[in-house]
């Protein structure tokens, strides 16, 4: 017996583990959210559920290392450049859209009897949209490049960024309760003296401390660097007053502009995601599905507020710069959600604050209906476009003067299409990419740091990181380009290269190194179109020398 509560954590574990990947295959399947089939997961195994697992308090400790991680990963992936051409918008658009729904959360809640502090909860969750869905909805439909894709993605990463002040704000709510102006100016400005003090030793330090483990050519040093940061300077924050979910975000954002943070973000993202997993199962072993039943009006009545309200702000904010209704429509229609970052305010809003399970629950019941909602929506635009172009308020947002005209250019395709990749940048790697840059666009991955300088001289693209990673292919926009050239030693790296860039690209042209006969033959069953065997090709060359030689003596 004893023995057996030992093992429990590892126990509980493997249920949550086990589950996840149950409930979350079948949703694959038939495509919906695999983050709403972890919360499923989590009801049914949690309190409310089967039971399965009873303690919380070892779970949601893990669940604290999940929210750690998705924070770093965002810091590390924020891409400011994104904003270059439409930060306007981004800013002003997402600004206007935040202040209307934290609006009208608060005073529904207050009519409702709820206290100040859950109301405010409330309306900042339902402000923010969901970055993961938004993505992951345009990059199915192969609009992420579109002038409404590029929309969408600067709203949500600028809500991004306004989680962050909301974390603080909610951490900091009993100091503004209180009224005390001068302790709440006095935590702000020690607040953000120490953000930036952060992130100016890290952004000094960090890279280089990075590149000097990455010199070293030991992946696992890399690795464990990579975590230590991920976790250590969060929980170094936190001992200084800021959130764990604030101080993540800050150590990834350090590192945001580093050359290696591609490769950073690849490698995190296993940890990150198996931690998430617990964190999504967590939150929804807390969600009580007959007080969600019991509160089902509610549910419906916020439904409607998310649905309705970042429509009609979109759409009207949008029109308002200049853009077409077709384009506003599509942009308004892939923001009506609340996401994964609601789960995150909850979270630190039980940290620091009474969190009614009313709201809870509601909340979840919101996030999961919402995200439902977002792909039926983004795959009838079209026709709702069609339907919105007939209504009354519309017509007349098309009479008013926009706050500033641009010109709509068709969809901006990716930079690099129909290319060529390599993948190793060593003795045929390089020579090849000296032969083939003249005559079209070359991109090359290579992990060797050495190299890259090396890359760099000759003047081509070039992405730092590993083939063997599916995320690293994606990058290089292997879906686009015409020719992968595999110019490597490892095997391991070669075959999920060439079934992963077949998987996106049928059309690509493969050619694989090989070792032997035997490889290339197992290569070939792989995918790929051609193979070369170094030891065969010599022999070939060295065989048409002596047959040259003897036909001029004869």
């Amino acid at each position: 017996m004893h023995d057996l509560q030992s093992l429990t954590l590892i126990i509980d574990i493997a249920i949550i583990i086990s589950a996840s990947f149950l409930i979350g295959f079948i949703a694959h399947k038939f495509k919906q959210s695999v983050v709403l089939a972890y919360i499923f997961a989590g009801v049914l195994i949690g309190p409310y559920g089967f039971q399965l697992i009873r303690n919380l308090s070892e779970v949601k400790a893990l669940a604290e290392v999940g929210v750690a991680l998705l924070m770093f990963v965002k810091g590390v992936e924020l891409n400011f450049p994104k904003l270059k051409t439409i930060w306007k918008i981004s800013i002003l658009g997402s600004a206007f859209q935040v202040v209307v729904m934290v609006s009208l959360g608060f005073f529904l809640s207050k009519y409702l009897g709820w206290s100040t502090y859950n109301s405010l909860l409330l309306g900042m969750i339902l402000a923010i949209s969901s970055a993961m869905t938004v993505m992951k909805t345009l990059m199915e439909r192969g609009e992420m490049y579109t002038l409404h894709g590029r929309i969408t993605t600067g709203f949500v990463i600028v809500q991004d960024l306004m989680v962050v002040m909301m974390i603080f704000f909610i951490s900091n709510f009993e100091a503004i309760k209180e009224g005390n102006l001068r302790n709440l100016l006095m935590t702000i400005v020690e607040s953000l003296l120490l953000v930036f003090f952060i992130v100016y030793v890290g952004r000094m330090v960090l890279p280089k401390v990075l590149t000097y483990i990455i010199k070293s050519r030991n992946r696992e040093m890399f690795l464990l660097s990579i975590f230590a940061l991920a976790v250590g300077i969060p929980l170094s924050t936190y001992a200084v007053g800021l959130t764990v979910a604030l101080g993540a975000f800050i150590a990834g954002f350090t590192l945001s502009e580093a050359k290696y943070n591609a490769e950073i973000s690849v490698q995190i993202q296993p940890f990150r995601d198996i931690f998430v997993v617990i964190f999504f199962v967590s939150m929804g072993m807390l969600i009580n599905p007959m007080l969600v039943f019991s509160e089902i009006y509610l549910v419906l009545g916020l439904v409607l507020l998310v649905l309705l309200g970042k429509f009609t702000t979109s759409i009207v904010t949008i029109k308002l710069f200049g853009y077409s209704v077709e384009t506003s429509a599509k942009a308004a229609l892939l923001i009506m959600q609340i996401g994964e970052f609601s789960f995150i305010l909850l979270a630190v809003g039980q940290m620091y604050g009474q969190v009614s399970q009313e709201l809870y629950s509601s909340v979840i019941a919101v996030t999961l209906i919402t995200i439902l909602t977002t792909p039926f929506f983004a795959r009838r635009a079209g026709c709702a476009c069609k339907i919105i172009n007939k209504l009354p308020f519309v017509k007349y947002l098309s009479e008013w003067k926009p706050v500033q005209s641009y010109r709509e250019y068709p969809e901006i395709k990716l930079n690099l299409r129909g290319h060529t990749i390599i993948c190793g940048y060593g003795r045929t790697g390089s020579y090849l990419a000296k032969e083939l840059k003249e005559k079209g666009d070359i991109l090359i991955i290579e992990h060797d740091p050495r190299k890259i300088d090396e890359i760099k001289k000759i003047g081509c693209s070039y992405i730092y990181g590993d083939a063997v990673s599916p995320e690293i292919l994606k990058m290089a926009n292997v879906d686009e380009a015409s020719v992968l050239i595999l110019a490597l030693p490892d095997m391991r790296t070669k075959q999920i290269a060439i079934r992963f860039a077949k998987e996106c690209n049928p059309n690509v042209f493969i050619i694989s190194r090989a070792f032997d006969i035997a490889e290339s033959k197992e290569w070939e069953k792989t995918g790929a179109d051609r193979t070369t065997v170094p030891h065969v090709i010599e022999a070939a060359e060295m065989l048409r020398m002596i047959q040259e030689k003897l036909n001029l003596k004869s």
